[in-house]
């Protein structure tokens, strides 16, 4: 009867894709022998069983470029604060490809606060996110619908019949907080757009 050593060789040849556009939830195949020796020929393993096993991306070592690459596609947090309190300021998530500024009074306290955002390769048209007190309405044409902003009262405010919204008001307590649609290319953007505005908070400074 031969009589088998112990266990003494698993080998794992690994295949795996560094296409960056991979998600992290892909799988990755790993295909592994296990090899086993007798005491006659301890040199020409004899393999006993094979067979493969999934693991996912993230669980092996990655890259520098590829750490590099997906840092530069996250969401970039972003806080505007007013210069003089008690006053109010905001903050939202900004997408790799777009940019920002920002505009705000002198006076004391601060009472109005803007922020200009658009898609780096656009020159003209903006989504403003504001804190204004001297905010006005022009009410003709206007059509009104009340929704939920991100937790908030808000008014979202359409004119002439149109279907893309011209700005957001919000109520109560944050009266004199709006969002302002001025984006000629919004089609072309409708998803960075909606990702950006449900990241929106805005914040009381004492």
């Amino acid at each position: 009867m031969k009589k088998y050593v112990p266990l003494i060789a698993v080998l794992i040849a690994l295949t795996a894709c560094t296409d960056t556009a991979q998600t992290d939830n892909a799988e990755t195949t790993i295909k592994v022998k296990v090899t086993e020796a007798t005491e006659a020929s301890e040199d020409e393993p004899v393999m006993v069983s094979e067979g493969s096993i999934d693991a996912i991306p993230a669980d092996i070592r990655t890259q520098p470029e590829e750490i590099g690459w997906e840092a530069e596609t996250q969401n970039v947090q972003t806080e505007v604060v007013p210069q003089c309190a008690p006053s109010t300021g905001f903050s939202f998530e900004l997408p790799a490809g777009w940019s920002y500024t920002s505009a705000q009074t002198e006076d004391e306290p601060t009472s109005s606060i803007s922020a200009y955002l658009s898609p780096d390769n656009e020159a003209e048209g903006t989504i403003t996110i504001e804190y204004s007190k001297n905010f006005a309405v022009c009410g003709t044409g206007l059509v009104q619908k009340p929704i939920d902003f991100n937790g908030y009262s808000a008014t979202q405010c359409y004119y002439d019949g149109s279907e893309k919204w011209s700005f957001i008001m919000l109520d109560g307590e944050y009266t004199d907080c709006v969002i302002i649609n001025n984006a000629p290319w919004y089609d072309d953007y409708a998803n960075d757009i909606e990702k950006i505005l449900s990241s929106v908070k805005f914040r009381h400074y004492e």
